[in-house]
Protein backbone atom coordinates (compact mmCIF):
# COMPACT_ATOMS: atom_id res chain seq x y z
CA UNK A 1 0.00 0.00 0.00
CA UNK A 2 1.23 3.54 -1.04
CA UNK A 3 2.29 5.77 1.69
CA UNK A 4 0.21 9.29 1.88
CA UNK A 5 2.59 11.56 3.15
CA UNK A 6 0.65 14.92 2.61
CA UNK A 7 -0.38 16.96 5.85
CA UNK A 8 -1.27 20.34 6.04
CA UNK A 9 0.00 23.76 7.50
CA UNK A 10 -1.23 23.73 11.05
CA UNK A 11 -0.49 19.91 11.30
CA UNK A 12 0.72 19.47 15.57
CA UNK A 13 3.89 16.52 15.18
CA UNK A 14 4.53 14.14 17.59
CA UNK A 15 8.24 13.85 17.60
CA UNK A 16 9.72 10.80 19.35
CA UNK A 17 13.25 10.78 20.20
CA UNK A 18 12.61 6.75 19.66
CA UNK A 19 12.52 7.16 15.91
CA UNK A 20 10.69 5.06 14.87
CA UNK A 21 9.49 5.70 11.52
CA UNK A 22 6.96 2.61 11.27
CA UNK A 23 4.09 4.57 13.09
CA UNK A 24 1.78 6.38 11.49
CA UNK A 25 0.83 7.85 14.93
CA UNK A 26 2.02 8.22 17.96
CA UNK A 27 -0.16 8.51 21.39
CA UNK A 28 -3.08 9.84 19.02
CA UNK A 29 -0.32 12.07 16.90
CA UNK A 30 0.33 11.88 13.64
CA UNK A 31 4.34 10.43 13.55
CA UNK A 32 6.82 13.23 12.61
CA UNK A 33 9.26 10.34 11.47
CA UNK A 34 6.17 8.63 9.55
CA UNK A 35 5.36 11.40 7.26
CA UNK A 36 8.68 12.63 6.76
CA UNK A 37 10.51 9.08 5.74
CA UNK A 38 12.20 8.82 1.88
CA UNK A 39 13.50 5.21 1.63
CA UNK A 40 16.61 4.50 1.41
CA UNK A 41 17.58 7.60 3.16
CA UNK A 42 18.38 9.03 6.64
CA UNK A 43 15.43 10.57 8.63
CA UNK A 44 14.94 13.95 8.21
CA UNK A 45 15.54 14.69 12.00
CA UNK A 46 14.85 17.98 13.90
CA UNK A 47 17.91 17.11 16.32
CA UNK A 48 19.23 20.96 15.78
CA UNK A 49 17.41 24.74 15.49
CA UNK A 50 19.03 24.36 11.31
CA UNK A 51 18.53 20.85 10.05
CA UNK A 52 19.85 20.76 6.36
CA UNK A 53 18.77 17.21 4.58
CA UNK A 54 22.33 16.00 3.02
CA UNK A 55 22.84 17.27 -0.74
CA UNK A 56 21.93 14.74 -3.52
CA UNK A 57 24.11 14.46 -6.55
CA UNK A 58 21.83 14.57 -9.46
CA UNK A 59 22.64 14.29 -13.35
CA UNK A 60 23.17 18.08 -13.66
CA UNK A 61 24.36 19.03 -10.24
CA UNK A 62 24.41 18.87 -6.78
CA UNK A 63 21.19 20.25 -4.36
CA UNK A 64 19.86 20.69 -1.03
CA UNK A 65 17.22 19.14 -0.65
CA UNK A 66 15.09 20.97 1.70
CA UNK A 67 16.36 22.87 5.36
CA UNK A 68 14.47 22.37 7.96
CA UNK A 69 13.79 24.89 10.86
CA UNK A 70 13.35 23.88 14.59
CA UNK A 71 11.68 27.11 16.45
CA UNK A 72 11.35 25.88 20.46
CA UNK A 73 9.16 28.70 21.57
CA UNK A 74 8.80 26.82 25.17
CA UNK A 75 12.55 27.57 25.47
CA UNK A 76 12.25 31.11 24.02
CA UNK A 77 14.06 33.57 26.65
CA UNK A 78 16.06 30.85 28.47
CA UNK A 79 19.60 30.57 28.26
CA UNK A 80 19.70 27.45 25.99
CA UNK A 81 17.84 30.04 23.73
CA UNK A 82 17.65 33.49 24.28
CA UNK A 83 16.03 34.73 21.41
CA UNK A 84 12.84 35.18 20.38
CA UNK A 85 12.16 33.46 16.69
CA UNK A 86 8.39 34.49 15.02
CA UNK A 87 6.60 32.57 12.85
CA UNK A 88 3.30 33.96 11.12
CA UNK A 89 2.19 31.57 8.54
CA UNK A 90 -1.45 33.12 8.11
CA UNK A 91 1.00 36.48 6.55
CA UNK A 92 3.33 34.32 4.98
CA UNK A 93 6.19 35.64 7.33
CA UNK A 94 8.91 34.02 9.35
CA UNK A 95 11.69 35.71 11.27
CA UNK A 96 14.95 33.13 12.23
CA UNK A 97 18.09 33.68 14.47
CA UNK A 98 20.83 31.59 13.20
CA UNK A 99 23.09 29.06 15.54
CA UNK A 100 25.85 31.02 16.43
CA UNK A 101 26.66 31.01 20.17
CA UNK A 102 29.10 33.06 22.54
CA UNK A 103 30.96 29.72 23.35
CA UNK A 104 31.70 29.37 19.16
CA UNK A 105 35.20 30.66 18.09
CA UNK A 106 34.26 31.04 14.74
CA UNK A 107 32.95 33.60 12.38
CA UNK A 108 28.95 33.28 12.18
CA UNK A 109 28.93 32.96 8.76
CA UNK A 110 31.04 29.68 9.38
CA UNK A 111 28.83 27.81 11.81
CA UNK A 112 26.91 24.74 9.84
CA UNK A 113 23.50 25.93 10.03
CA UNK A 114 24.26 29.93 9.31
CA UNK A 115 26.19 28.65 6.14
CA UNK A 116 23.72 26.12 4.96
CA UNK A 117 21.28 29.52 4.85
CA UNK A 118 23.45 31.85 3.81
CA UNK A 119 24.19 29.16 0.84
CA UNK A 120 20.68 29.36 0.13
CA UNK A 121 20.06 33.14 0.73
CA UNK A 122 22.03 33.59 -2.62
CA UNK A 123 19.82 30.80 -4.81
CA UNK A 124 16.70 32.42 -3.63
CA UNK A 125 17.62 35.85 -4.06
CA UNK A 126 19.06 34.87 -7.99
CA UNK A 127 18.01 36.52 -10.94
CA UNK A 128 18.57 33.16 -12.83
CA UNK A 129 16.11 30.57 -13.09
CA UNK A 130 18.73 28.12 -13.13
CA UNK A 131 19.49 29.00 -9.66
CA UNK A 132 16.32 28.68 -8.31
CA UNK A 133 15.54 25.69 -9.65
CA UNK A 134 18.44 24.22 -7.23
CA UNK A 135 17.30 26.18 -3.98
CA UNK A 136 15.95 24.24 -1.21
CA UNK A 137 12.63 25.35 0.01
CA UNK A 138 13.01 26.38 3.96
CA UNK A 139 10.33 24.45 5.99
CA UNK A 140 9.34 25.93 9.31
CA UNK A 141 8.53 23.73 12.26
CA UNK A 142 7.49 25.48 15.66
CA UNK A 143 7.97 23.49 19.15
CA UNK A 144 5.76 24.79 22.12
CA UNK A 145 6.46 21.36 24.10
CA UNK A 146 8.97 19.22 24.13
CA UNK A 147 8.58 16.27 21.98
CA UNK A 148 5.78 18.05 19.74
CA UNK A 149 6.20 20.11 16.79
CA UNK A 150 3.72 21.74 14.60
CA UNK A 151 4.48 22.70 10.86
CA UNK A 152 4.23 26.20 9.87
CA UNK A 153 4.93 26.04 6.35
CA UNK A 154 7.64 26.84 3.67
CA UNK A 155 9.29 29.02 2.00
CA UNK A 156 12.43 31.24 0.89
CA UNK A 157 14.59 33.51 2.50
CA UNK A 158 14.46 36.99 1.28
CA UNK A 159 17.07 38.60 3.83
CA UNK A 160 20.08 38.19 5.94
CA UNK A 161 21.82 40.11 8.55
CA UNK A 162 24.20 40.73 11.05
CA UNK A 163 22.88 41.59 14.85
CA UNK A 164 24.26 41.64 17.78
CA UNK A 165 22.82 38.89 20.77
CA UNK A 166 24.03 38.30 24.39
CA UNK A 167 25.05 35.06 26.11
CA UNK A 168 22.46 34.73 29.26
CA UNK A 169 24.86 32.77 31.12
CA UNK A 170 28.44 35.01 30.39
CA UNK A 171 25.97 38.13 29.61
CA UNK A 172 29.13 38.29 26.68
CA UNK A 173 27.85 39.66 23.69
CA UNK A 174 28.10 37.86 20.30
CA UNK A 175 27.36 38.22 16.33
CA UNK A 176 24.98 36.14 14.82
CA UNK A 177 22.34 36.25 11.39
CA UNK A 178 18.56 37.19 11.83
CA UNK A 179 16.92 35.63 8.66
CA UNK A 180 13.88 36.83 7.05
CA UNK A 181 11.20 34.26 5.42
CA UNK A 182 8.50 34.47 2.83
CA UNK A 183 6.42 31.66 3.68
CA UNK A 184 4.64 30.57 0.19
CA UNK A 185 0.59 29.52 -0.65
CA UNK A 186 -0.78 25.95 -0.39
CA UNK A 187 -3.73 27.36 -1.62
CA UNK A 188 -4.11 25.01 -5.45
CA UNK A 189 -3.12 22.24 -2.87
CA UNK A 190 -5.77 22.55 -0.50
CA UNK A 191 -3.54 23.83 2.07
CA UNK A 192 -1.92 20.05 1.74
CA UNK A 193 2.18 20.08 1.80
CA UNK A 194 3.31 16.99 -0.33
CA UNK A 195 6.56 15.32 0.90
CA UNK A 196 7.14 13.57 -2.60
CA UNK A 197 8.23 16.71 -3.46
CA UNK A 198 11.31 16.12 -0.78
CA UNK A 199 11.48 12.82 -1.66
CA UNK A 200 12.27 13.48 -5.22
CA UNK A 201 14.16 16.07 -4.79
CA UNK A 202 16.57 13.62 -2.69
CA UNK A 203 16.29 11.31 -5.59
CA UNK A 204 20.13 11.75 -7.17
CA UNK A 205 18.60 10.08 -10.18
CA UNK A 206 15.99 12.98 -11.34
CA UNK A 207 17.28 16.18 -12.77
CA UNK A 208 16.18 19.73 -10.96
CA UNK A 209 13.83 20.17 -13.26
CA UNK A 210 11.84 16.45 -12.63
CA UNK A 211 11.71 17.33 -9.25
CA UNK A 212 9.46 20.35 -9.69
CA UNK A 213 6.37 17.95 -10.78
CA UNK A 214 5.04 17.44 -6.84
CA UNK A 215 6.02 20.87 -5.90
CA UNK A 216 3.55 23.71 -4.54
CA UNK A 217 2.10 25.28 -7.68
CA UNK A 218 3.56 28.74 -5.76
CA UNK A 219 6.82 27.32 -5.63
CA UNK A 220 6.86 26.79 -9.28
CA UNK A 221 5.25 30.03 -10.14
CA UNK A 222 8.31 31.55 -7.96
CA UNK A 223 11.17 29.30 -9.91
CA UNK A 224 9.52 30.61 -13.02
CA UNK A 225 9.56 34.29 -12.16
CA UNK A 226 11.47 35.14 -9.20
CA UNK A 227 11.32 37.50 -7.09
CA UNK A 228 8.96 39.71 -8.91
CA UNK A 229 6.33 37.19 -7.54
CA UNK A 230 7.01 36.59 -4.29
CA UNK A 231 4.64 38.69 -2.95
CA UNK A 232 1.76 36.44 -5.45
CA UNK A 233 3.54 33.68 -4.14
CA UNK A 234 3.13 34.34 -0.60
CA UNK A 235 0.52 32.86 1.57
CA UNK A 236 -2.26 34.75 2.91
CA UNK A 237 -5.07 33.83 4.89
CA UNK A 238 -8.13 35.58 5.03
CA UNK A 239 -10.63 34.95 7.70
CA UNK A 240 -14.25 35.02 8.31
CA UNK A 241 -15.12 38.22 9.72
CA UNK A 242 -18.54 36.82 11.07
CA UNK A 243 -17.66 36.04 14.33
CA UNK A 244 -19.54 32.49 15.81
CA UNK A 245 -22.04 33.17 18.40
CA UNK A 246 -21.10 31.01 20.84
CA UNK A 247 -17.45 33.68 20.86
CA UNK A 248 -19.71 36.19 21.94
CA UNK A 249 -21.98 35.08 24.92
CA UNK A 250 -20.35 35.27 27.95
CA UNK A 251 -20.87 32.00 30.43
CA UNK A 252 -24.12 33.10 32.91
CA UNK A 253 -22.29 32.01 35.87
CA UNK A 254 -18.81 33.46 35.41
CA UNK A 255 -18.41 36.57 37.15
CA UNK A 256 -18.74 38.56 33.25
CA UNK A 257 -22.31 36.85 32.71
CA UNK A 258 -23.19 38.05 36.00
CA UNK A 259 -22.14 41.93 35.23
CA UNK A 260 -23.51 41.99 31.98
CA UNK A 261 -26.93 39.84 34.04
CA UNK A 262 -26.86 43.07 36.54
CA UNK A 263 -26.99 45.47 33.55
CA UNK A 264 -29.96 43.93 31.46
CA UNK A 265 -32.04 43.72 35.36
CA UNK A 266 -31.20 47.41 35.68
CA UNK A 267 -33.51 48.34 32.48
CA UNK A 268 -36.79 46.43 32.96
CA UNK A 269 -39.47 46.59 30.25
CA UNK A 270 -41.00 49.78 32.19
CA UNK A 271 -37.45 51.94 31.57
CA UNK A 272 -35.68 49.92 28.71
CA UNK A 273 -35.36 53.50 26.86
CA UNK A 274 -33.17 54.81 30.07
CA UNK A 275 -30.50 52.11 28.34
CA UNK A 276 -29.81 54.21 26.02
CA UNK A 277 -27.74 56.34 28.38
CA UNK A 278 -25.39 53.76 28.61
CA UNK A 279 -24.86 52.86 25.47
CA UNK A 280 -24.15 56.30 24.49
CA UNK A 281 -21.83 55.83 26.96
CA UNK A 282 -20.02 52.79 25.62
CA UNK A 283 -19.89 54.23 22.63
CA UNK A 284 -17.49 57.42 23.68
CA UNK A 285 -15.73 54.92 25.61
CA UNK A 286 -15.14 52.67 22.48
CA UNK A 287 -13.61 55.78 20.21
CA UNK A 288 -11.12 56.89 23.32
CA UNK A 289 -9.81 53.29 23.09
CA UNK A 290 -8.47 54.22 19.69
CA UNK A 291 -7.58 57.59 20.44
CA UNK A 292 -10.43 59.09 17.89
CA UNK A 293 -12.09 62.19 19.45
CA UNK A 294 -16.08 61.78 20.00
CA UNK A 295 -18.20 63.66 22.07
CA UNK A 296 -21.65 62.41 22.90
CA UNK A 297 -24.46 64.77 21.71
CA UNK A 298 -28.06 64.15 23.00
CA UNK A 299 -30.64 61.08 23.31
CA UNK A 300 -33.96 61.14 21.00
CA UNK A 301 -36.84 61.43 23.40
CA UNK A 302 -39.30 58.03 23.61
CA UNK A 303 -41.42 57.28 20.65
CA UNK A 304 -39.68 60.03 18.43
CA UNK A 305 -36.72 58.26 17.36
CA UNK A 306 -37.47 56.94 14.49
CA UNK A 307 -34.70 54.12 14.58
CA UNK A 308 -32.07 56.52 16.00
CA UNK A 309 -31.53 56.43 19.97
CA UNK A 310 -28.97 58.71 20.53
CA UNK A 311 -26.29 61.07 18.45
CA UNK A 312 -22.69 61.62 18.89
CA UNK A 313 -20.07 63.20 16.54
CA UNK A 314 -16.62 62.15 15.54
CA UNK A 315 -13.66 64.86 14.78
CA UNK A 316 -10.98 64.38 12.05
CA UNK A 317 -8.23 66.70 12.05
CA UNK A 318 -7.57 70.02 14.11
CA UNK A 319 -8.63 73.22 11.79
CA UNK A 320 -10.70 73.99 8.87
CA UNK A 321 -9.22 72.54 6.23
CA UNK A 322 -7.04 69.76 7.66
CA UNK A 323 -10.36 67.91 9.50
CA UNK A 324 -13.92 66.76 9.44
CA UNK A 325 -16.53 66.14 11.35
CA UNK A 326 -18.64 62.58 10.81
CA UNK A 327 -22.34 62.01 12.57
CA UNK A 328 -23.14 58.96 14.44
CA UNK A 329 -26.26 57.52 14.80
CA UNK A 330 -27.02 55.14 17.95
CA UNK A 331 -29.58 52.19 18.60
CA UNK A 332 -29.75 50.27 21.35
CA UNK A 333 -31.08 47.52 22.74
CA UNK A 334 -31.02 46.09 25.99
CA UNK A 335 -32.78 42.48 25.66
CA UNK A 336 -31.40 39.23 27.59
CA UNK A 337 -27.80 38.16 26.56
CA UNK A 338 -29.25 34.94 24.75
CA UNK A 339 -31.59 36.45 22.47
CA UNK A 340 -30.11 37.22 19.02
CA UNK A 341 -30.63 41.05 17.42
CA UNK A 342 -33.61 41.15 14.90
CA UNK A 343 -31.92 42.71 11.62
CA UNK A 344 -35.02 44.46 11.16
CA UNK A 345 -33.20 46.85 13.77
CA UNK A 346 -30.22 47.64 12.37
CA UNK A 347 -32.07 48.15 8.89
CA UNK A 348 -34.26 50.74 10.38
CA UNK A 349 -30.98 52.83 11.76
CA UNK A 350 -28.96 51.82 8.27
CA UNK A 351 -32.46 53.84 7.04
CA UNK A 352 -31.29 56.84 8.86
CA UNK A 353 -27.78 57.05 7.59
CA UNK A 354 -26.98 59.97 5.14
CA UNK A 355 -23.55 59.60 3.27
CA UNK A 356 -20.50 59.94 5.19
CA UNK A 357 -22.61 59.29 8.34
CA UNK A 358 -22.07 56.31 10.51
CA UNK A 359 -23.80 54.03 12.80
CA UNK A 360 -23.39 52.17 15.68
CA UNK A 361 -25.52 49.61 17.62
CA UNK A 362 -25.37 48.47 21.09
CA UNK A 363 -26.94 45.41 22.30
CA UNK A 364 -26.90 43.22 25.60
CA UNK A 365 -27.15 39.95 23.46
CA UNK A 366 -25.26 39.49 20.38
CA UNK A 367 -25.42 39.57 16.80
CA UNK A 368 -26.97 36.28 14.68
CA UNK A 369 -25.01 35.14 11.34
CA UNK A 370 -27.53 36.57 9.06
CA UNK A 371 -27.35 40.12 10.82
CA UNK A 372 -23.23 39.96 10.27
CA UNK A 373 -23.55 39.12 7.13
CA UNK A 374 -25.97 41.62 5.93
CA UNK A 375 -23.70 44.15 7.04
CA UNK A 376 -20.32 42.78 5.44
CA UNK A 377 -22.10 42.32 2.37
CA UNK A 378 -23.58 45.51 2.22
CA UNK A 379 -20.89 47.48 3.72
CA UNK A 380 -23.18 49.13 6.10
CA UNK A 381 -20.96 51.92 8.04
CA UNK A 382 -22.00 50.43 11.11
CA UNK A 383 -20.49 49.49 14.54
CA UNK A 384 -21.61 46.30 16.31
CA UNK A 385 -20.90 46.08 19.68
CA UNK A 386 -22.96 43.11 21.48
CA UNK A 387 -23.32 42.25 25.47
CA UNK A 388 -19.53 40.85 25.82
CA UNK A 389 -17.99 43.99 24.35
CA UNK A 390 -20.00 46.22 26.38
CA UNK A 391 -19.61 44.12 29.47
CA UNK A 392 -16.08 44.71 28.87
CA UNK A 393 -16.09 47.95 27.84
CA UNK A 394 -17.82 49.28 31.60
CA UNK A 395 -15.33 46.69 33.67
CA UNK A 396 -12.64 48.23 31.98
CA UNK A 397 -13.91 52.04 32.74
CA UNK A 398 -14.42 51.02 36.23
CA UNK A 399 -11.49 49.24 37.09
CA UNK A 400 -9.51 52.72 35.86
CA UNK A 401 -11.86 55.02 38.26
CA UNK A 402 -11.85 52.09 41.32
CA UNK A 403 -15.47 51.80 40.68
CA UNK A 404 -15.97 48.75 42.57
CA UNK A 405 -19.87 48.09 42.45
CA UNK A 406 -21.79 48.22 39.16
CA UNK A 407 -25.08 48.98 40.77
CA UNK A 408 -23.76 52.46 41.64
CA UNK A 409 -22.33 53.02 38.30
CA UNK A 410 -25.22 52.26 36.48
CA UNK A 411 -27.30 54.68 38.98
CA UNK A 412 -24.71 57.38 38.16
CA UNK A 413 -25.33 56.95 34.42
CA UNK A 414 -28.79 56.62 34.79
CA UNK A 415 -28.91 60.34 36.15
CA UNK A 416 -27.54 61.82 33.19
CA UNK A 417 -30.82 60.53 30.70
CA UNK A 418 -33.07 63.55 31.21
CA UNK A 419 -30.13 66.52 31.05
CA UNK A 420 -29.19 64.34 27.53
CA UNK A 421 -32.51 64.63 25.69
CA UNK A 422 -33.13 67.13 23.18
CA UNK A 423 -35.07 67.31 19.65
CA UNK A 424 -32.03 68.39 16.97
CA UNK A 425 -31.51 67.80 13.45
CA UNK A 426 -28.06 65.71 13.52
CA UNK A 427 -26.97 67.52 10.62
CA UNK A 428 -26.87 70.48 12.72
CA UNK A 429 -23.35 68.60 14.00
CA UNK A 430 -21.88 69.12 10.81
CA UNK A 431 -21.75 73.24 11.17
CA UNK A 432 -21.43 73.41 14.99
Amino acid sequence: MTRVQKFKIGTEFRYSKIFNKKKSKIADFPNYLYYTDTPGHNMALLERGINAIAKTKSPDGQRTPAINLRSSHHKSGSSETPWQDFHDPDNGSAVYFGDNKATNKKRPEEITGNKALLEQLILHNSSKRSDRMFAAPVMCWDFTQKGFGKFNGYGIITKAELVTQVDQKTKNPFTNYRFELALFSLTEENEEFDWQWITDRRDKKLSAENTLEHAPKAWKEWVKNGEACIEKCRRKTYKMLVVKTEDQILEPSSKKGKILKTIVDYYPKTKEERFEALASFATEQLFKETNVKYSPQWINPKGADGGVDFVGRLELGRDLLAGTKVVVLGQAKCKKPNNATNGSDIARLVARLQRGWIGIFVTTSYYSDAVQKEVLADRYPVVLINGKKLEEIISTYMHKTGEEKIENFLKKIDATYEEMISRQRPEELLYK
